[in-house]
């Protein structure tokens, strides 16, 4: 039992495989993994997201293939626990899978559009829980 893989686990190693870019430039360094159960996540906790470390206001890519840009939530809205803060959730169509877009400072697309790899969802920022 305990070796078993969570859906979430699965989906989050799917979603990166099929990802097609970096949101944000390379020169920007992964600070948070898929997965991490150190530091502020725990065994129990455990970071089912990739952050990057880069300036508040960079711009911030798709790197799905095309979506649809399912919500954009803010904290305050009623939606989660505001832990995304501002964020972006793009549908990946015809799949159980979708990205989520976290902690940005302003948001450049709207609820229905299509995206495609490169396209601005947003711009990076430090908003809901961040570490």
């Amino acid at each position: 039992m305990g070796n078993e893989t969570s859906k979430a686990e699965v989906w989050g190693k799917a979603l990166m495989a099929i990802s097609v870019r970096r949101p944000v430039p390379a020169r920007f360094p992964i600070s948070g993994e898929y997965l991490q159960a150190d530091g502020y996540w725990t065994p129990d906790h455990k970071h089912l997201g990739v952050d990057f470390d880069c300036p508040t206001g960079t711009p911030v890519e798709s790197a799905t293939i095309v979506g649809l840009v399912y919500a954009v939530h803010r904290p305050g809205d009623g939606w989660g626990n505001g832990s995304f803060g501002i964020c972006v959730i793009i549908d990946i169509p015809n799949t159980p899978w979708y990205y989520i877009y976290a902690h940005l400072s302003a948001v450049k697309v709207t609820v229905g559009e299509t995206v495609k790899p490169g396209d601005i969802i947003g711009l990076s920022g430090a908003t809901g829980e961040v570490t």
